[in-house]
């Protein structure tokens, strides 16, 4: 992928081929924006135009070998984390050995090797500690790109170290052209694309609603049991065969779904605070930081569901 097919970020786009044209990209970059607005995509497409052999104004060529390797995701200097939404943390040793440790090792095809960490918001204290050191002191060629769906959520020792790159919710058309690219038939990427909200996350199937009012009214108005209760009524009670098989429990599944509640909520947040800057939401919105490393303790969802509440309780009292 190319930063120039990019889809729905123009202006982010453009300034980050500029910034590669110019030398100036940092060596750690991180990436925001809503579930299936292009986080993975724009990671990607920085990656394939670092390691470019014939960059153009940029941007990869799309054609050179270590384009074509970028694209079937094998190239030797590009390492990734998983970027399964389930996981509930960055190992520790996962970071150490597959991150750390290889950016210091020699770029295998170029001058440079790059480094993914998707939804760097899972990163703990013991995993953070062990990644910033290397972004303290980058090894010269290494790169590190970190997408997150709130930056607010990611630690800010980590967070102070990246530049931060912030993309656009997608506009219907826009996920219409997403749809259609991953060859969903033009009138059903449309209907579909209409009933996004920001993202293409969530359109290739059936789509899991948020409780999004149910959880303003838990973090407005306080504590009510009868709209906790339909808010964990509405969390998963199963996992398909697929996640079973991978290893995952339902308790892990209701933790990524509230995950992903919570930062819809926040870009709810987000959008009135630009209308009302008011106190009260910036508190709001911090609070939704910290209920995200809630979450990476394993806390159960009715925990961080009360807490939501009991919060605008105490501020109360």
């Amino acid at each position: 992928m190319r930063i120039a097919e990019v889809v729905g970020q123009p202006s982010v786009a453009r300034l980050i081929a500029r910034l590669i044209a110019r030398s100036r990209l940092p060596h750690a970059s991180m990436v925001e924006g809503v579930p299936g607005c292009g986080r993975r995509t724009v990671a990607r497409a920085i990656a394939q135009a670092l390691l470019c052999a014939r960059p153009i104004d940029g941007d990869a060529c799309g054609t050179c070998p270590a384009c074509a390797l970028c694209a079937a995701g094998t190239h030797p200097d590009l390492v990734s984390t998983p970027h399964d939404s389930e996981s509930e943390d960055i190992p520790v040793d996962l970071l150490r050995d597959d991150i750390v440790a290889r950016a210091y090792e020699s770029p295998l095809m170029g001058e440079r090797r790059v480094f993914i960490l998707y939804s760097v918001e899972r990163l703990q204290n013991a995993a953070a500690n062990v990644l910033l050191k290397v972004l303290e002191e980058p090894p010269a060629g290494a790169y590190f790109i970190a997408t997150t769906a709130q930056a607010s959520a990611v630690l800010k020792t980590i967070r102070s170290r990246a530049q931060l790159y912030r993309l656009q919710p997608l506009a219907a058309s826009d996920v219409a052209v997403v749809l259609g690219r991953a060859g969903i038939p033009t009138a059903e990427a449309h209907a579909r694309s209409e009933r996004s909200a920001g993202g293409h996350r969530g359109l290739w199937g059936d789509i899991s609603p948020v409780p999004l009012e149910d959880l303003r009214a838990l973090s407005r108005d306080g504590l009510r049991s009868e709209i906790v209760a339909r808010v964990i009524d509405a969390l998963p009670t199963s996992v398909t065969a697929e996640q079973e098989a991978a290893g995952r429990t339902v308790s892990a599944e209701q933790r990524r779904v509230l995950r992903q509640w919570l930062v819809a909520l926040a870009h709810d947040f987000q959008r009135e605070l630009r209308q009302d800057p008011s106190l009260a939401l910036a508190l709001r919105m911090e609070r939704l930081a910290n209920l995200h490393h809630d979450i990476a303790r394993n806390l159960s969802p009715r925990l961080i569901i009360e807490a939501l509440a009991l919060d605008q309780e105490r501020r109360r009292a």
